[in-house]
């Protein structure tokens, strides 16, 4: 999504090949599964969500599989902001452990964390994952947001994303760490955030594409 167009992708970026793992779709309202798996590639993944021990830990893990990132110290924000860009140009926004925002190469939403909850797209609607425990399993909740609910969480992701915007444009953040070193992705993702609408879409699916 990166620059203005529909679905950007600057420095002439195409995606080489796809290494996603296809969401496994629930076939009930409630996803079983006995057992812990330490590790996970793709953030949101529905088996993988329940499998992890720490969501926060999982979710800046995912912050590496980026093939462009930067860490900054935005002025108003806690903690650092961890802004990065997948194979297929598609940008990620960490807020710390707090809240993560991560869109496909036309500008939807895709995924999501905030409030200690996962949220995922499905067929233009937001999913949310909550996960409870047992002395012997863990359950995957899923529940899908009413209209009314997706819009007031847009708008909350919106008015985040454009604190960030704002800070960028302005000047007032610090660069921590850039990988690769020579990245110009700061004015990339500055481009990418003022391309947003000013309503968040949400995407088909969960999946970048």
């Amino acid at each position: 999504m990166k620059g203005a167009g529909p679905a950007p992708s600057p420095h002439g970026r195409e995606a080489s090949r796809r290494n996603e793992v296809a969401d496994a779709e629930p076939v009930a309202e409630v996803v079983r599964l006995p057992t812990l798996r330490p590790n996970s590639d793709e953030f949101g993944y529905d088996e993988c969500m329940a499998r992890q021990e720490s969501d926060r830990e999982d979710l800046l893990r995912e912050a590496t599989a980026l093939v462009e990132r930067a860490e900054l110290q935005v002025a108003g924000e806690a903690e650092p902001v961890t802004v990065g860009f997948r194979r297929d140009g598609s940008l990620s926004v960490f807020f710390g452990g707090e809240a993560v925002y991560q869109f496909n190469t036309a500008g939807e939403l895709r995924r999501a964390f905030a409030g200690g909850l996962l949220y995922k797209a499905e067929r233009g609607r937001l999913v949310e994952l909550r996960r409870e425990r047992s002395q012997t399993e863990v359950a995957l909740m899923r529940r899908e947001l009413s209209a009314d609910q997706a819009a007031s969480f847009l708008a909350a992701a919106q008015n985040r994303l454009a604190q960030l915007s704002q800070g960028l444009e302005k000047g007032r953040f610090q660069v921590l760490g850039l990988a690769p070193a020579d990245s110009q992705i700061v004015d990339d993702v500055r481009l990418c955030l003022q391309a947003l609408p000013p309503s968040l879409a949400i995407a088909a699916r969960p999946n970048v594409g």
